[in-house]
């Protein structure tokens, strides 16, 4: 039987455990959806997206191979990590040795790295993924290396590997009884010239697996296939001497059916050379014939193909498909005078097209008139993005050159060609070796000259240069830095705010932060509030809005509010200040709203004499979920569906009748400093934060509230004294505390002794870390019952200067791994300090560069390696 929409369990209530087991069966685009539904999620899945990565042996270090063997203790029995390995990715090249190194040790490193990796692969048996870039192969034989994988990994189901330049698929025969569905089998490009290489024998495509679903190859000459390949909707192919698309219609039609999905690469000489370019017509009308002759005999052929991506634009040229494809990708170079470009636009007649542009190649002005030039090619265009690669760490350079500028300028003049233009994507990514995932982001100077220079200008450029644009987004290596949805139509935006420090949407949320004391020249408008109250009345479908040190005397609370629930019959998240003095009526006008989530906090009071008055929580609407306040006051009615409930004041006597009363089905705590104690201390009121813990744990031991709040699987504090004075003895899944301050650390024990975490999060922020604690075994002796803990690393201002207080922090954590027995799980993180509701939205001004982050991963790395070889149950890292 169906159940009705409104019974149907929602994820977040459901047990931490059992999300965690839920969580850990989906995929890696899951997890990323999943992370945007909201705060909780962006944390929870957080640690298995980063399981999700394979283990990257990188080739400027030949000495991690027989070290990673070591982390792996083969031969070690039930201690072995071996069978853990799910991921494996060897990119090893030619060793390249410094000068100053000894001969003997040249060769002795070069000598164990072989047997090390076949030792690695026959043990390592439970792995699904393997990739295999290069290796030494006068050290290692390529069939040997095959027979290793076949006969060890009888779970494998991706392979990625490189192949000698003479090698032929017959090698590839013992994988036939791996479950493969992903196969990637390039070869090696060989060094001489084209006349010298070795001859390429033809080769079967029937010795590989039925189960593949994709297939990337390189094709040469005739490839007779007697059984089809039915499962492949992905296929990859790259020319080997000539390309003989001829022979490539008539076999790859045949033996992959069903593909959805073309790759077309380059050429293995890298290009296509001076003698081959006279071929091109030739070859092409070759093959568009032969397609329309398999058309008339066999009907068409691949009538499910749906997107190509070429690596080169005359490969694609060469192969002359001559149906439509809905998706299309290809390069935009300089030599468009080639004329590839129109034909193959004119056959796939694409709706969604992608154009991939080199730092230094661009676009090329030669033609006045590209109306003209493409013509009707690009007429069924909708959706057009435009990718720019740029070589690693160039940003500075470039930007100030002017290189990104003047892409822009010539994308102005190209974009009136496309008179079916709807969507526009402008992307700047940098062009990464494996080994650069790990060194960081740009440089953060980069960032903020984008942020300041590029929105004022090119996006206004942009959005006149084609009348017919509905949407445009601009995103400078991964960072949406812009975007116009619904041009000039208001009704469209569905969530939308300012920021007026670097006018910059951040996950699509827009977020009002006002200063004048930074920004005089806006704090001395008088036109900013009519504006702003202006924005909100006209843009009706917004459905988040953050509002965050907004100025009192310039607009007044009850207005605000009334503009607010009459302008947003939507609006689903609020976070914002109210003022102290704010009464109960003012808070009336929001009932009316289908708000889920609430942050309502009162702004600081900076004087103790200052008084404020009582308000009432009836008023508020029963939908919200999420809600964040100061204090938990009485209420007439419940708040049922509250699961997250944050709050600031739980001394109070009676924290736990009116909190467990007005909000019983709580699942998620969040536990913040007051503002009046703020700089108060908790020392200095110790006597009174035992009388409160003493009297709430005698609540919570009353038959009155013994079973309140038992669904409570999450609490992050703000301060363990928070938490201590709860008194909350409840067996708890995941707790998330703050370390780093003297007076608090004492609270750390009896804490994890009232709620027995699985789960741990420490918090620290390293601009206060500055002391070494003797004892942080004895801290932690009471947490047998924690399986995984994350060190959280807060860096307010940048890096610099944090390798001591990093290095000294990680020795403190191996101190703490000696009292916890049964962790599996670590994760280090660095992070920027939070922004928690009601503070001024803040930017670091002192971002770290990649040469600091490098010399942190150094660090970090060094001493992960330490843990990763004493303890005995660490499982992840």
């Amino acid at each position: 039987m169906t159940l009705p929409e409104d019974s149907c369990p929602s994820l977040i209530t459901v047990n931490l455990d059992v999300q965690n087991h839920i969580i850990s069966f989906l995929s890696t685009p899951d997890l990323s959806a999943l992370m945007q539904t909201c705060r909780h999620f962006l944390d929870a899945c957080l640690l298995p997206l980063c399981a999700h990565s394979g283990v990257i042996l990188f080739e400027d270090d030949f000495e991690r191979l027989p070290s990673f063997r070591l982390f792996l203790r083969i031969g070690a029995g039930s201690l072995s990590r071996a069978h853990l390995i799910r991921a494996l990715w060897i990119a090893m090249g030619e060793p390249q040795y410094p000068a100053e190194i000894d001969p003997v040790e040249m060769l002795r490193v070069s000598k164990e790295w072989t047997p090390a990796l076949l030792d690695i692969l026959r043990h390592c048996h439970n792995v699904r993924r393997l990739r295999l870039d290069q290796w030494i192969m006068k050290e290692l034989p390529y069939p040997v290396l095959i027979d290793t994988v076949a006969s060890s990994m009888a779970h494998l189901e991706e392979l990625d590997i490189r192949a000698p330049y003479a090698a032929d698929l017959d090698v590839l025969r013992p994988l036939a009884r791996l479950p493969l569905q992903r196969l990637s089998f390039l070869r090696i490009p060989y060094s001489s010239e084209s006349h010298d290489s070795p001859p390429l024998t033809p080769f079967s495509l029937d010795v590989l697996p039925r189960s593949l679903t994709e297939l990337d190859v390189d094709f040469h000459g005739d490839a007779p296939v007697s059984t089809p390949f039915p499962l492949v909707w992905k296929l990859g192919v790259r020319t080997m001497g000539r390309p003989i698309w001829r022979a490539f219609v008539a076999s790859a039609a045949t033996a992959f059916p069903n593909v959805t999905q073309l790759v077309v690469r380059r050429h293995a000489s890298g290009g296509v050379c001076s003698l081959l370019s006279g071929l091109m017509e030739d070859t092409r009308r070759l093959s568009t014939l032969q397609w329309r002759l398999r058309a008339r005999d066999h009907g068409a052929s691949w009538p499910s193909l749906s997107a190509i991506w070429a690596e080169d634009l005359s490969m694609l040229y060469c192969l002359g498909f001559p149906n439509r494809v809905r998706s299309l990708s290809i390069p935009f170079r300089r030599r468009i005078e080639e004329g590839y470009d129109v034909p193959v636009l004119s056959d796939a007649s694409p709706r969604f097209l992608e154009l991939r542009v080199n730092t230094d190649d661009g676009f090329l002005t030669y033609s006045a008139d590209w109306r003209a030039h493409f013509g009707p090619s690009v007429s069924s265009v909708v959706c057009l993005t435009v990718l720019h690669h740029t070589e690693r760490n160039h940003s500075v350079k470039m930007w100030n050159g002017g290189l990104e500028s003047a892409k822009l300028d010539e994308l102005c003049k190209i974009l009136p060609a496309f008179t079916s233009l709807e969507y526009l994507h402008i992307k700047f990514k940098e062009r990464c070796s494996p080994i650069d995932t790990l060194v960081g982001p740009l440089v953060g100077v980069d960032i903020r000259y984008i942020r300041n220079n590029i929105q004022r200008r090119y996006i206004d450029l942009v959005v006149r240069a084609n009348a017919s644009l509905r949407w445009v987004a601009l995103e400078m290596y991964g960072l949406r830095v812009a975007e116009e949805d619904g041009v000039g139509r208001r009704e469209e935006v569905q969530e939308m705010a300012f920021n007026f420090d670097f006018s910059m949407p951040i996950h699509d949320t827009f977020t009002l932060s006002r200063s004048s004391n930074r920004f005089p020249a806006i704090g001395s408008s008088t036109n900013w509030s009519a504006a702003f109250l202006d924005v909100l009345r006209h843009c009706r479908n917004v459905r988040r809005i953050e509002i965050h040190s907004w100025f009192l005397q310039d607009i007044a609370f009850p207005l605000l509010l009334k503009t607010i629930s009459s302008s947003f019959s939507q609006l689903e998240d609020l976070t914002m200040l109210m003022p102290f003095d704010t009464d109960t009526d003012a808070l009336h006008s929001l009932s009316c709203l289908p708000l889920r989530s609430l942050a309502f906090l009162k702004c600081p009071v900076f004087a103790q004499s200052q008084s404020h008055t009582y308000v009432s929580l009836d008023t508020l609407p029963r939908s919200l979920t999420d809600l964040d306040i100061c204090r938990s006051p009485s209420t007439d009615t419940l708040f049922l569906a509250v699961q997250k409930l944050g709050i600031r004041e739980t001394a109070s006597r009676t924290f736990v009748a009116d909190a467990t009363t007005a909000f019983p089905n709580v699942s998620h705590l969040v536990l913040r400093r007051p503002d009046m104690n703020s700089a108060l201390g908790v020392a200095h009121n110790r006597g009174l934060l035992e009388d409160t813990r003493t009297h709430n744990k005698t609540q919570w031991e009353s038959s009155q509230y013994r079973n309140a709040w038992r669904s409570v699987s999450v609490i992050w504090a703000e301060d363990p004294s928070l938490l201590y004075t709860l008194g909350f003895a409840r067996r708890v899944a995941s707790v998330s505390l703050r370390i780093g301050d003297l007076e608090s650390e004492e609270y750390i024990q009896p804490v994890l002794a009232d709620t027995v975490p699985s789960f741990l999060e420490l918090r620290v922020d390293m601009d206060g870390f500055v002391y070494l604690l003797e004892d942080w075994g004895g801290v932690f002796a009471i947490g047998p019952s924690i399986r995984r803990l994350t060190l959280l690393l807060y860096a307010r201002n940048g890096t610099g200067g944090k390798k001591g207080r990093v290095s000294a922090m990680l020795k403190c954590l191996s101190e703490m791994l000696t009292a916890l027995p049964s962790l599996t799980h670590l994760l280090v993180r660095f992070a920027p300090t939070p922004r928690e509701p009601g503070s001024e939205l803040y930017m670091s001004r002192d971002c770290p560069s990649s040469t600091q982050i490098q010399i942190l991963h150094r660090v970090i790395q060094n001493h992960l390696r330490i843990l990763a070889s004493s303890s005995t149950s660490l499982r992840w890292i």
